[in-house]
């Protein structure tokens, strides 16, 4: 046994090659194999350390995410309810409306993501929040922060969600025209020497003007505004009121026809039961299944109580649309979605030189329900067209107005596209109805104070903002 031994030590005591080593470097050789255990766990030690000051790191840049938010929500004046994003345009904030998305998504009411500038967040990170405002009867926000850091090329995220709460909710009256008489909320584009002459005009996103194309007196856009003939360069025909420009945002809220509209109505009159107001009825056309009404020639003057409650109205052939005496015509116009007669057409239609009158001051009123899909709720108003005292309110409706239309009144659509020799109040100054004035909800004066705060599981975005939390 201790032969073998012997010969199993001798074994040890030789290389690869058979070649006998010397007692002295195996002594060596096992010393170095012990060093590279202190060697290893200091590396081990270093690595851990560079995962948790990347961890500490993007839990740093993701309170400064949701602290910016709750600070840009409260220095942001005049946030309400329809307008309740705040985001930095250039040095300044501005306001808009939380992303649309179809109802019971986890994103509904969310903003949009927002970056945090570099000068904002800390050293080597990279920062992103997204706010959930609920401006009712009190004023709160939910706000989700996401810190990047990056160390060893290994990369660490945290996430964190604060809510936080303001006073009691203010409430005000607001004109729906105070950003402007001719305003597409989306764009604004004129050509071909089309002009608003008085009332001002722009939109919440870009403002486009070529060719003579003008707007006399303001000017209030969004993100863009490019002009032909200059920024503010007054044309001939703004002499007296020249182009002023400014940048900004406004609130345009959705429509809300009554409650009852479907039962409470005048869409009766249309039929023929009460005509004691339509003394010249011409070629009249109404079919109450599909709400639509069209009227080729002769004149159609509307009174009544109630609001009509149409899909689609068609005016052509030199027609005239009037308002009662003493009486102020309301149209509301539902969502296509439950106009299956509209086919695609326009909701209305104002062309062939037909007449749209007022009695005095009490034009008629026009409001759109609209479409969230684009394009579904159509206006065109063309071939030399007049109308008095005319309101149209449309924020989910794309509107063209072309070829000598000749409009006083006061006109919002999603998109509005003038040309062809529109003019829009060329006759005098249009005031809009007190009925046009909205009620806005927004937040009362003071800082939002924090209260709950979590940190949320992993996440590498915020396409689920809550999602963990």
């Amino acid at each position: 046994m201790l032969a073998r031994a012997r010969q199993r030590a001798a074994s040890i005591l030789r290389d690869e090659r058979g070649i006998a080593l010397p007692t002295a470097m195996l002594v060596t050789v096992i010393g170095l194999g012990l060093a590279t255990v202190p060697i290893m766990a200091s590396v081990n030690t270093q690595s851990g350390d560079r995962r948790d000051q990347a961890s500490d790191a993007a839990l740093a840049a993701a309170n400064s995410a949701a602290q910016l938010a709750i600070s840009r929500q409260t220095s942001a004046a005049g946030t309400t309810a329809a307008e309740s994003c705040v985001y930095e345009n250039g040095t300044t904030l501005s306001r808009k409306a939380p992303a649309s998305a179809t109802s019971g998504s986890e994103l509904k009411e969310w903003c949009p993501v927002v970056t945090v500038p570099a000068s904002l967040r800390p050293l080597g990170t990279e920062a992103f929040y997204r706010v959930k405002p609920t401006y009712s009867t009190t004023s709160s926000i939910l706000v989700v922060g996401l810190g990047k850091a990056t160390s060893g090329g290994r990369t660490v995220t945290r996430r964190v969600r604060v809510n936080a709460t303001g006073g009691s909710s203010s409430t005000t009256k607001k004109s729906v025209f105070a950003g402007g008489q001719v305003v597409g909320i989306d764009s604004l584009t004129m050509s071909n020497d089309a002009v608003v002459v008085n009332g001002g005009g722009g939109s919440n996103g870009s403002v486009s003007m070529t060719g003579s194309a003008n707007i006399c007196g303001s000017v209030q856009y969004g993100t863009t505004f490019t002009a032909v003939n200059g920024s503010d360069t007054p044309s001939a025909n703004c002499s007296s009121n020249p182009r002023v420009t400014k940048q900004g945002t406004s609130e345009y809220p959705d429509v809300s026809p009554p409650a009852n509209i479907g039962s409470v109505n005048s869409d009766a009159r249309l039929a023929g039961e009460d005509q004691t107001s339509e003394a010249s009825r011409g070629n009249l056309s109404w079919n109450p299944a599909n709400r639509s009404l069209t009227l080729n020639y002769g004149t159609l003057t509307l009174g009544g109580t109630n609001p009509y409650w149409l899909c689609s109205l068609t005016l052509a052939g030199g027609s005239t649309l009037k308002t009662a005496t003493g009486k102020t015509t309301t149209i509301y116009f539902d969502n296509p979605a439950n106009c299956p007669g509209l086919n695609g057409g326009a909701q209305l239609t104002i062309a062939n030189g037909t007449h749209v009158s007022s009695d005095a001051a009490n034009g008629p009123a026009f409001y759109f329900v609209g479409s969230t899909s684009p394009g579904a709720s159509k206006i065109v108003m063309a071939g030399g067209g007049t109308n008095d005292q005319f309101v149209i309110y449309a924020p989910h409706s794309a509107i063209d107005l072309s070829n000598g239309i000749d409009m006083s009144g006061a006109i919002i659509g999603q998109t509005i596209v003038l040309s062809g020799g529109a003019r829009i109040n060329e006759r005098g100054v249009f005031t809009p109805p007190a009925s046009s004035e909205v009620t806005v909800t927004g937040p009362a004066s003071g800082a939002f104070a924090e209260g709950a705060y979590v940190e949320c599981g992993a996440a590498t975005d915020l396409t689920a903002p809550v999602t963990g939390c």
